[in-house]
């Protein structure tokens, strides 16, 4: 992707601190008065770097709203079997299994990760375009379980998130890829076909390990193939939609 200067894609001002050494200078209420305005020169620049991630997170509504599900179920198990995805017990007249199971996590760190990744990217993705996002969102959601369900039965039920988070991101890498390729943006065409790569090589590195490569718990048994169809998902979906709008990329590292 193309970018001017630095200040033009983070939308962040130089923040100048005029009495960050004043505290060296002045005793007694000289000090305590630079101290205040030191801390208020801080406080400015960090909701300045703050200020364009939030701007983001305000227009992705489904993003945030699956992200506070899921921290409720979390902890609330009581009420998580109403949104379990059980293999052995599946029915279709519990359609919505298949959507609400993405929602529930094994383990504080089988969560922190998954939404890490959901609430970065996805609110990137539906702040920019939320009809892609909406349509990957829900194609990967139901084709996720299933696909796993017909390859390895053997599985009691299917929770987490992940399939979702490789749904999206290659919904966010392939879009800038177009985008860099169309604006003959070589450097940017590059970084980004890296990232695609490394997805994929991240789910052969799991298919061989049988592991993640990120979530340390092991109480739980890995599905590599449910990142797989996610990225897939994802990839065709970045693939057909638009390109993204030069300013809804204000968040994005220069390619």
């Amino acid at each position: 992707m193309n970018s001017a200067t630095g200040d033009r894609m983070t939308g962040i001002a130089p923040v100048s601190l005029p009495y960050s050494d004043a505290l060296l200078r002045q005793p007694g209420e000289g000090s305590t008065r630079a101290m205040a305005a030191w801390l208020h020169a801080m406080l400015t620049g960090s909701m300045a770097v703050i200020a364009p991630g939030w701007k983001k997170l305000r227009h992705a509504p489904v993003c945030l709203t699956i992200t506070l599900i899921c921290l409720v179920l979390h902890l609330a198990p009581g009420i998580q079997p109403l949104a379990e995805f059980q293999f052995g017990e599946f029915r279709f007249d519990r359609p919505l299994s298949l959507l609400t199971c993405h929602w529930l996590h094994w383990s504080e760190s089988h969560l922190i990760w998954d939404l890490a990744v959901f609430v970065g990217v996805g609110a990137l993705c539906e702040s920019s375009d939320a009809r892609s996002f909406r349509r990957t969102l829900l194609i990967s959601s139901i084709a996720v379980p299933l696909l796993v369900l017909i390859s390895v039965p053997e599985l009691q039920c299917y929770r987490g998130l992940s399939g979702l988070d490789s749904a999206l991101f290659g919904l966010l890498v392939t879009r800038l890829l177009r985008q860099s390729a169309r604006q003959g943006d070589r450097r940017g065409t590059c970084f980004y076909v890296v990232f695609l790569v490394a997805q994929f090589l991240k789910i052969v590195a799991e298919t061989v390990a049988q592991g993640n490569l990120f979530v340390t718990n092991g109480d739980f048994i890995p599905v590599p193939l449910a990142h797989l169809v996610g990225a897939v998902i994802g990839s065709c979906f970045g693939a057909l939609s638009s390109v993204m709008p030069e300013d809804s990329r204000a968040m994005l590292p220069a390619g």
